[in-house]
């Protein structure tokens, strides 16, 4: 019987004309989402390389003079001094990037370590934080899932039994299938089922198709991201089941269900948003960037007395030395006053963020559009956390060039090939499934938890008479 019921549930599918347009709906839906994906990383990949490009040009006739020095062929007083060693590193797609915009467009990608520049100024977009928690700022595949497919599986699935209880069909169905809950559970199946095989049949072509992938590694984050769609769709087909075989009119389910959704899907977000920020308020960047401009300031002041300081703790210092390389000097005390000033500020805003990002892994147990955005952007590789962390990377890197080359800098010193090849750098940021794999767990279980309270919640109480 069970056959039956699926044979002419799919029969009724394919005769509908509603249903079909709702399925080349999420067809288009998807392959523009994909597409709108692919372009953005494409044009960041693009950028990204243009940057390299115009940056290791610098580093290449750095390495150039300095072979020179030492060779006694350049004649330069200012070729090879420390201060115009620099770094350029580049956060680059996740191999799924095409599948989540996330926060690229938000957040900085792209640095030049160097020691005229400080913490605030080593990035051109520099932010505190993103202040919106589901970060779907462009239109791709996991905006599609999270937004638009709860709908889609509603606006395909609300009159399952509705419209067989108005027309009376209902009571010969239960003839053949006395279960309501199977027959529904088949229903749905069908055609929620009709939906996701679209969205799984593009979105593996476009895992397995993308120009230029690591395909190993593509498939098995294209395996994660899919498996925390389905599980994310799972809890919506169960709150559907429910709905749907609780409310009697087709019409009072579908608002009923619209309603959840926007509940779970847009209140509860905007809700725990608020209040994180209000617990945890991010420091002022107006104020971060004043502490900086007094601490410039500051140090223009101090040049002479910190120079003095160091001609008596250094006698060995040459005075002509200390004279030319003067432009150096002042910049690096420059820098160094400005890093010391805004320490606490900047510790401040690391604690505020880690203890941001320990509430919201919590929130996500309030809705399970949350814990899908986490789960769903962090396999991409879009998450704020990534990119956090390679701004706190250059941050880091800055720091040891300043300890490493100042000593250099401070007695007008060039560097020798052997030292600027030791110098530390950025390395380059694995990959999600290897770097964010407790965040990426943390939120399986947690959707996990939702389908399973939703499937409880809908077994635990009979509610048909046939029952």
């Amino acid at each position: 019987m069970n056959g039956a019921l699926i044979r002419l549930e799919l029969l009724l599918l394919i005769r509908s004309p509603v249903t079909l347009l709702l399925l080349v709906l999420v067809a288009g839906l998807s392959v523009g989402a994909l597409a709108s994906g692919a372009e953005n990383s494409a044009s960041r990949a693009e950028a990204d390389t243009r940057f390299l490009e115009n940056t290791r040009e610098k580093e290449t006739r750095f390495r150039d003079m300095l072979m020179d020095v030492e060779a006694g062929t350049e004649q330069s007083h200012y070729a090879g001094r420390p201060m115009a060693i620099s770094h350029a590193a580049v956060l680059k797609n996740s191999v799924l990037g095409d599948f989540a915009v996330g926060v690229s467009d938000l957040l900085p990608s792209r640095v030049n370590v160097r020691l005229w520049e400080n913490s605030a100024s080593l990035f051109e977009n520099y932010q505190f934080s993103n202040p919106t928690l589901l970060r779907l700022s462009g239109f791709d595949m996991t905006a599609m899932v999270i937004l638009l497919m709860p709908l889609l599986m509603i606006a395909l699935s609300f009159d399952a039994l509705g419209s067989d209880r108005a027309t009376g069909r209902i009571k010969l169905v239960l003839l053949s299938e006395p279960n309501e809950r199977r027959y529904l559970i088949h229903r749905l199946a069908v055609r929620c089922g009709a939906l996701w095989f679209v969205i799984i049949l593009i979105t593996l072509a476009a895992a397995i198709g993308y120009p230029g992938s690591i395909h190993s590694s593509r498939i098995a984050h294209y395996v994660a991201w899919m498996g925390g769609a389905l599980l994310y769709g799972g809890f919506w087909f169960m709150i559907i089941a429910m709905v749907v075989q609780r409310v009697r009119a087709a019409g009072e389910a579908a608002g009923a269900l619209i309603g959840l959704w926007a509940f779970l899907i847009l209140i509860v977000p905007a809700l725990t948003t608020a209040a994180v920020q209000a617990i945890y308020p991010a420091p002022s960047r107006l104020a971060y960037l004043t502490e900086v401009r007094a601490a410039s300031s500051q140090a223009d002041e101090r040049q002479g007395q910190v120079m003095e300081e160091f001609a008596i703790a250094n006698p060995q210092a040459h005075a002509d030395s200390l004279s030319a390389d003067a432009p150096f000097r002042d910049g690096f005390i420059r820098l160094s006053v400005v890093e010391t000033a805004t320490e606490a500020h900047r510790t401040h805003l690391d604690k505020v963020q880690t203890e941001r990002a320990k509430a919201m892994a919590w929130l996500g147990l309030l809705s399970p559009a949350i814990a899908a955005e986490k789960l769903l952007t962090t396999v991409a590789g879009a998450d704020a956390a990534r990119y956090r962390i390679f701004q706190s990377d250059a941050r880091v890197l800055l720091s040891k060039l300043a300890e490493r080359l100042g000593p250099a800098i401070m007695q007008g010193e060039r560097i020798s090939m052997r030292e600027y090849k030791a110098l530390p750098k950025m390395t380059t940021r694995p990959e999600p499934l290897e770097s964010a794999r407790s965040t990426i767990l943390t939120n399986i279980v947690i959707l996990s938890l939702f389908v399973a309270l939703s499937a409880f919640l809908w077994r635990s109480k009979r509610l048909t008479e046939s029952e």
